[in-house]
């Protein structure tokens, strides 16, 4: 199977992500049925609908590809490109109407992510990139912050009870962040490539939540660590930073 170019990978990521979120939106703040998934979580016909609209992106562009999504499984013959999706993340919030939700979408090749895109729709934000191609936005290409140091930074938090439960630490790096945000699901990390944070911690979720972070990260000048010291989303775990102060902050994290 032949490699894939970056540069037509970002803009398939791009679409998908960009036609994924019309389909959502067509649902947003509408009448729209809601069940409940074996694990207790909701789904919707927008997620439903969405996961369509993003397949039939990939599978046109690169048909010989694998895809796993949250609401179809896995797909396609398993080889060494494997497209990830989450249709709709922050489904919850979605059927209460906010606005802080959206697709997510990446590729995985045989070295991790290498592209990766999501969009707030009824925000009317899209962002994306891959390797070496930088990451950027409908606002223009990506800077993240240059604060390095905890004291001067605002920090962004997804799951917090799961991090106040389980981290030692978290409760020392609210106290000592100088200002602190809570905002789960995909709006709280476009808080960090946005540049109104300055830390993203996220904790106990799923690969597909996580899936186009890293590149977006790494490609927008910031730094990732999946607290093993990588940049794994499948460990369900992700703190972003600038690289300055991700072993500190991980340090924090994990003291008593």
């Amino acid at each position: 199977m032949k490699d894939p170019e970056m540069a037509e990978v970002m803009a398939v990521a791009r679409l998908a992500a960009e036609r994924g979120g019309q389909a959502a939106l067509s649902f947003f703040q509408g009448r729209f049925q809601v069940e409940q998934k074996a694990d207790g979580s909701p789904v919707t016909e927008a997620d439903q609908a969405a996961d369509k609209a993003i397949l039939k992106v990939l599978q046109d562009a690169f048909p010989e590809h694998a895809y796993f999504t949250e609401e179809s499984g896995s797909l396609g013959r398993p080889g060494p490109w494997r497209w990830i999706v989450d249709p709709l993340d922050g489904t919850y919030p979605f059927t209460r109407g906010e606005d802080c939700w959206g697709p997510l979408v990446a590729l995985q090749g045989p070295e991790g992510i290498v592209a990766g895109a999501f969009a707030l729709p009824a925000r009317r934000r899209l962002y994306w990139g891959a390797k070496g191609q930088g990451a950027w936005s409908d606002q223009g290409a990506l800077q993240v912050s240059s604060v390095d140091k905890l004291s001067e930074a605002t920090l962004s938090a997804g799951n917090f009870e799961a991090l106040l439960r389980e981290i030692p630490g978290f409760a020392s790096c609210l106290q000592r962040a100088k200002r602190v945000r809570s905002h789960g699901d995909v709006a709280g990390f476009s808080q960090y490539l946005d540049g109104t944070a300055d830390i993203w911690i996220e904790y106990g979720v799923e690969l597909w939540d996580l899936a186009p972070f890293p590149i977006l990260v790494q490609e927008a000048g910031g730094g990732y660590d999946d607290w093993q010291g990588g940049c794994n989303p499948a460990t369900g775990k992700a703190l972003v930073a600038h690289s300055k102060l991700l072993a500190s902050m991980m340090a924090e994290l994990k003291s008593n």
